[in-house]
């Protein structure tokens, strides 16, 4: 069985030094829209100290910090600024890694001691850099890469996909497979899904009684009646819920299996957020590491593979670096938010991203799925002689 384990683990990804190089510069820009949505004037203004110390917090308590929530706050725009745009850019990447992982962690800390848990700051802010900095994701598209070029010193192909690239491809996938089958299972054993059919309908119902103060979206205007003269609907679902999370562990044992896993995953969150409200975007970036980036960036420039690290004046570029970082963490210091908000304050929600990637999630499902119908074809249904 640990033979087995090993084996898996030793298993290459296709173009996994590619992908991992072009995820974190999604993660970096992802994180840096995630900032337009903090209030950094609400963070300073927070009591001191915090009424329930969580982990990091106490050890921050002993060292006199909390007792300027507002200097903390204003540091925790400053460092987070910096930090996420160099490592976008792939500047000391391990070292700029570490201080997202610290200062993201903080920021949950401090809101978990408020009695607020932040979901969207473990997963993005803490979790998906905690195992990358054991990665080598900044060897490939970054700054790093391009040094070390100049240096005159060996830098890793796009299409490598050795194990030492491999291997957080990997860990990430077993972490959200874990998540989501944990999700699952505390629904289907330690809740209450499997004994009352009707926790869905309830939900929604919740939803709708709340929404009826205001003028009710049209969505909502849809969904009242609906639940009203087809409750079945609901409780089916509840079901198909179930289904898809305690089954997200199949995407561990085939390509195949984990693209139709993947799409279901981005279909499921769609529905959760136009039927429940409930977005959860931050795991959007997390599901994005099952994408082959490269193979994404190759199709659509078919001289990406000969650039895998990006031109030959680093100096140029990582002042050009320097210079954003300085603008986003000092902007966000001065004006509460940053320029981040200029960038990105632009776009919608993140949780629209789920309508735009969801037809295209759900088209490689289907694909995925016909070609698992085709291998199990070949392999179990004989065709007469």
């Amino acid at each position: 069985m640990l033979a087995r384990v090993e084996q898996w683990f030793a298993a290459s990804e296709s173009n996994a030094a590619g992908r991992l190089g072009l995820y974190r510069i999604l993660y970096g820009l992802w994180f840096a829209w995630l900032l337009t949505s903090i209030d950094l004037e609400a963070l300073a203004a927070r009591p001191a100290p915090p009424p329930a110390p969580v982990g990091i917090i106490r050890i921050l308590e002993l060292t006199g910090i909390m007792r300027q929530p507002g200097a903390m706050a204003y540091g925790l725009a400053l460092g987070m600024g910096i930090g996420v745009t160099l490592l976008t850019f792939g500047l000391a990447t391990r070292l700029l890694t570490l201080m997202v992982v610290i200062f993201s962690s903080i920021l949950f800390a401090w809101d978990s001691s408020f009695g607020k848990v932040v979901d969207k700051y473990v997963l993005l802010g803490s979790l998906v850099p905690l195992w990358m900095l054991f990665s080598r994701w900044g060897e490939t598209y970054s700054l790093d890469a391009m040094i070390r070029k100049r240096r005159g010193r060996p830098t890793p192909s796009a299409s490598e996909s050795g194990w030492e690239f491999s291997w957080p491809l990997r860990a990430v996938l077993v972490f959200i497979a874990v998540l989501y089958f944990s999700s699952g299972y505390t629904k289907a054993v330690e809740g209450s899904w499997l004994h009352n059919p009707y926790v869905l309908l309830d939900k929604i119902s919740d939803n709708l009684n709340q929404a009826s103060v205001g003028q009710p979206s049209p969505i909502e205007m849809v969904l009242y009646p609906l639940a009203v003269r087809a409750p079945a609907l609901f409780v089916v679902g509840q079901c198909l819920a179930l289904a898809f999370e305690l089954s997200f562990p199949l995407a561990l044992f085939r390509q195949d299996l984990r693209t139709i896993v993947f799409s279901a995953a981005a279909v499921f969150h769609t529905l959760t957020a136009i039927i429940l409200g409930i977005g959860f975007a931050p795991m959007i970036i997390v599901l994005a590491i099952a994408v082959d980036w490269q193979a994404l960036y190759e199709r659509f420039r078919p001289l990406a593979g000969s650039r895998g690290n990006g031109p030959t004046r680093p100096l140029v570029l990582g002042l050009i670096a320097l210079a954003l970082a300085l603008s986003l963490g000092f902007g966000w210091l001065l004006t509460s938010h940053s320029l981040t908000t200029a960038l990105f304050g632009f776009l919608p929600r993140q949780d629209a991203v789920w309508y735009l990637a969801t037809p295209f999630a759900a088209l490689a499902g289907l694909r995925a799925a016909r070609s698992l119908y085709t291998d199990i074809r070949k392999k179990f249904i004989v065709s007469p002689a």
